[in-house]
Formats: C-alpha cells, sequence, structure tokens
C-alpha cells in the first residue's frame, strides 16, 4: 500500500513536470521560432494563424498528455499499485485543465515579455507551487499567500483522504484561460512581424 501511495503522488509529479516541459517546448517553436508568420499573416489573416497555432499547441500537448496517463495507467496495474485512491479518470480530467493553462499562460508570458527566459519562468512558478502545498495536507490549513499564490500559477495537488483537487475552482481556471487568451490574441493583432 505505501509503494501505492508513493506511485500515485510521484506520478501525477512525473506527469506535471513532463507536461510543462512539452508546453515550453511547443510554444517556443511555435510562438518564437516559427519564421514563417509574415507569410501566413498575409495569406489568411492574424485571426486564423493565432487560432491555429493555439489549437495545434494544445492538440500535441493534450495528445502527449493522453499517452502519458495511458501509460502511467498501464504501469500501475502492471505491478499491482492501484487502490481505492487511484481514480486515473479524474486524473485526466484535471490534467486537460492543467495543460490547457500552462499553455495559454506560457504563450501569454511570450507575448508580454519577449524573451525566451519567460517560459522557463513559467515552469520554475509551477515548481514552486508543487512544493508550497504539502502531499496530503488540508485544503482548511492552507496558508492565504499560497492561496493566493495558487490562483495566479494554477496547480494540481492531493490533499487529505487521497482527493486530487486544484486549489481553486476549475470554472475561475477556464475564466482565467479565457482572459489570458483574449489578452494574447490582442497582443497578437498588435505585434511587429
Amino acid at each position: 500500500n505505501v509503494y501505492a501511495i508513493d506511485y500515485y503522488f510521484e506520478s501525477l509529479n512525473f506527469l506535471k513536470i513532463t507536461l510543462t516541459l512539452l508546453n515550453l517546448y511547443i510554444v517556443l517553436q511555435l510562438w518564437y521560432l516559427n519564421p514563417y508568420d509574415i507569410v501566413l499573416i498575409q495569406r489568411i489573416g492574424r485571426f486564423k494563424v493565432f487560432l491555429s497555432k493555439l489549437m495545434a499547441g494544445l492538440s500535441i500537448s493534450l495528445l502527449f498528455m493522453l499517452i502519458t496517463v495511458l501509460l502511467v495507467t498501464i504501469l500501475g496495474y502492471r505491478f499491482n499499485l492501484n487502490t481505492v485512491h487511484t481514480n486515473y479518470v479524474t486524473l485526466m480530467v484535471y490534467l486537460i485543465i492543467f495543460t490547457s493553462f500552462y499553455h495559454v499562460l506560457m504563450i501569454g508570458f511570450s507575448f508580454l515579455y519577449h524573451h525566451i527566459l519567460s517560459q522557463f519562468i513559467v515552469f520554475i512558478c509551477m515548481l514552486i507551487g508543487s512544493i508550497l502545498v504539502d502531499f496530503l495536507m488540508s485544503v482548511h490549513q492552507i496558508h492565504w499567500a499560497v492561496l493566493l499564490y495558487n490562483s495566479v500559477f494554477v496547480n494540481l495537488h492531493i490533499v487529505e483522504n487521497f482527493e486530487l483537487t486544484f486549489i481553486v475552482s476549475p470554472i475561475y481556471i477556464s475564466f482565467l484561460m479565457a482572459l489570458l487568451g483574449g489578452l494574447s490574441y490582442l497582443m497578437f493583432l498588435h505585434r511587429d512581424f
């Protein structure tokens, strides 16, 4: 049972880190290192270029997320590490929200700071958010500063009773993603190529 609990915690950390690093790579390739933006914008317009880049990046990261969750699930079943608290469907839904949020956040940071290191700042802030909340900690014991930090850099946590949760509401995360996506689009409209 101890191995199953440790596997659940470590697989969540593995998934969060690999998905954020993949989003970092995708955003670097799509938004920084793409020399064909001028040609695409002249042919099809800024909105379609922005939307196609956003959808391509999200579809690649979500496909990779499905593959890694499937890998974690198969390994868990293979080594008999699944217990009552392991719910991979909930994990997959929360990871879809997590991956989409960090993809949009990295796009926003790429337009805001115009530097490649801004992507690493987002990754480091995600790691700090993982460290701030202890494993199996009660939600009511979390300090207000940590709650404020997790409202900006949203993160997945395993709290008491092995409950997988965001500290903030998924509706708030969806609103924040829409706001960041809209601001990113506005910055993309005024970007010089």
